[in-house]
């Protein structure tokens, strides 16, 4: 009898435990703000500690990506992209060091890059839309995108890389305001003349639409905004919508199966039928990390939710303000 508090204690010990069984992988979370670029170990902000692997002082960054294992910095008027060999939970390298190429983009003062499947789109302007293929390996520069100068006379205008896995390629997506009133979404075909995929919906002429690609083969996110209510789409070879709030949301993380819609009212994650939201603060970027956490971006710091489990997305907070972009990699 004296064994039962032990055999008791044990029960609720393993009742207790939640999650998987597998560790986190080691992961550092890259985050811009105005004085550069901060490194944050990942396993540390997921519970809610701010901790630095390393910073590179470098103003002026506008977005972040990382594909085919090399990191990609968007800057005022320029493209970088850098190795990861090297970089640790304790130490990153330096900047010069971990620097492989660097291409100038003239009049790129503001701008966002969006990924392929293996392609990066730069997108600075209507006008200004670049892409580098096989953006791992090819030596550059980024070249014109064909095509999206006839489309510089739309506002609002957005554009993302739709990765047809079927194909091996990443064809050129955009959506646009239709000057009647309600939005055009079209992705290219192989002939110009034949679009892969084109749908025209009559709703309120959006003042602002955000266009982001998922990160997971073959699916494509849109959120549209009019100013008033939000209405998150994914395609995935048929349109479809997923939710709607009645807030201003402009921007859009997909990954792991989760759709995350976020700006000026809060977020709204949504997964199947499950969905979890937030009407503040306003967030200007975000990232999912592989283990099922959402990191969002605030003037006053950056929210880290488990989206395990959208019943309960339990948030921790990083005092890390006015960071404009986020991505991560893993660590080699």
């Amino acid at each position: 009898m004296k064994r039962m508090p032990f055999i008791l204690g044990l029960l609720l010990l393993l009742a207790g435990c939640t999650g998987t069984s597998e560790p986190e992988l080691p992961m550092l979370v890259a985050a811009a703000d105005a004085t550069g670029l901060h490194f944050l170990k990942a396993r540390a902000a997921n519970q809610g500690q701010l901790a630095e692997a390393g910073a590179w002082a470098q103003t002026g960054v506008l977005d972040l990506a990382v594909l085919g294992g090399k990191l990609f910095v968007l800057s005022q008027g320029a493209l970088a992209r850098y190795g990861l060999v090297g970089f640790t939970e304790d130490a990153v390298p330096g900047e010069a060091t971990a620097l492989e190429a660097r291409w100038p983009l003239s009049g790129c003062d503001a701008g966002h890059l969006r990924r392929g499947r293996t392609d990066l789109l730069v997108v600075c302007g209507p006008g200004a839309v670049f892409r580098l293929p096989d953006a791992a390996t090819a030596p550059g520069p980024p070249g014109k995108e064909p095509g999206t100068d006839a489309l510089a006379g739309f506002d609002p205008l957005a554009f993302a890389l739709y990765p047809d896995d079927a194909a091996g390629k990443d064809r050129l997506a955009f959506a646009y305001a239709r000057p009647g009133g309600g939005w055009h979404l079209e992705i290219v075909g192989d002939d110009p003349n034949t679009p892969y995929f084109q749908k025209d919906l009559a709703t309120p002429t959006p003042t602002g639409i955000a266009f982001h690609l998922a990160a997971v083969s073959g699916a494509l996110g849109l959120v549209v905004s009019d100013g008033t209510q939000s209405t998150l789409y994914a395609f995935d070879g048929q349109l479809k919508t997923l939710a709607g709030v009645t807030r201003r949301l402009n921007g859009l993380a997909g990954d792991l199966g989760l759709w995350a819609a976020f700006g000026e009212g809060g977020y709204l994650v949504v997964q199947g039928q499950a969905k979890a939201e937030a009407s503040y603060p306003a967030f200007r970027a975000g990232w999912f990390h592989p283990d099922f956490y959402l990191y969002l971006a605030s003037d006053s710091g950056i929210t880290v939710l488990d989206v395990a489990s959208l019943e309960n997305p339990y948030p921790v907070y990083l005092p890390l303000p006015g960071v404009r972009a986020l991505t991560g990699f893993t660590l080699r």
